[in-house]
């Protein structure tokens, strides 16, 4: 993930989705509690938040961090590559007052921050982070680092089966005839000039947009090796992605729910 591209990509990219869901519309879901899903909150209230230290990793503009934070009264480190998502999600806390910080910062940066080991009950990612990861070992690495020992990691994320039906050019929208693009067992996914605004959906001369294909055997293998333990995992045919919705014929996975907790440290 140690790479200037991704950042560059993201701050273009951060730009557009504000204009499609405006800074006023998201305030109003955090404040409504419209941010989280079912799911989602089922497994977050299972972890026990209450005045717990939470990290949320590569969190976009913040609303998830936000939301964490006001429904279940903890604290959330939000960190994210990105200098223009960090800079809204510090306008939406200075909104909201909740009890969140937000930091810029490459994830595998955090190491360096000796404050910040074993400092999290809980550290959670969401749709959209493992296909920016270039190298899984070191990403976990960083997640076992930041956890305290026997800390949980919940990990809710797009299933990887999703990576072989390319949303950039829409062949995914083709309801009940997805279109297989990409190779499952492909490392890196074609790149990209054209943009990641997957709200707005505008195309656009941008920066390199390099994603990464792991497979779940990847995935998993990964955890392990990093000195987590497996405790709950299941696949589900809901889209979580915000481009995949039109797949949702209970044929595909595609999202993913993962419960660990740190072993040891490394």
């Amino acid at each position: 993930m140690k790479n200037n591209a991704t950042r560059e990509a993201w701050n273009e990219t951060s730009l557009y989705h504000i204009k499609a869901v405006p800074f006023e519309e998201i305030l109003s879901k955090i404040q409504n509690n419209q941010i989280l899903n079912t799911k989602e909150m089922a497994v977050l209230k299972k972890l026990d938040l209450k005045n717990k230290h939470v990290c949320h990793l590569c969190c976009n503009n913040g609303r998830e961090a936000i939301a964490i934070s006001k429904v279940f009264s903890c604290f959330v480190l939000g960190v994210d590559i990105s200098d223009n998502a960090i800079e809204i999600a510090n306008k939406l806390q200075d909104a909201d007052k909740a009890n969140v910080q937000f930091v810029r910062s490459d994830v595998l940066d955090l190491m360096q921050n000796e404050k910040l080991k074993s400092a999290f009950d809980v550290v959670y990612i969401t749709a959209g982070t493992l296909n920016w990861i270039d190298n899984l070992d070191e990403f976990f690495d960083v997640v076992n680092y930041l956890l305290k020992p026997k800390g949980k990691f919940f990990m809710y994320e797009i299933h990887p089966v999703c990576g072989m039906f390319d949303y950039k050019i829409k062949q995914c929208e083709v309801e009940n005839n997805p279109q297989v693009t990409n190779n499952y067992f492909m490392k890196v996914l074609p790149v990209s000039t054209n943009g990641i605004d997957y709200l707005g959906h505008n195309v656009y001369q941008s920066k390199a947009v390099i994603e990464y294909q792991h497979t779940l055997t990847e995935i998993l293998s990964a955890l392990i090796k990093s000195n987590f333990k497996l405790l709950e995992f299941w696949e589900d045919v809901e889209d979580i992605s915000a481009v995949y919705h039109n797949l949702e014929n209970g044929n595909i996975p595609l999202s993913l729910v993962a419960i660990l907790e740190k072993e040891n440290a490394k």
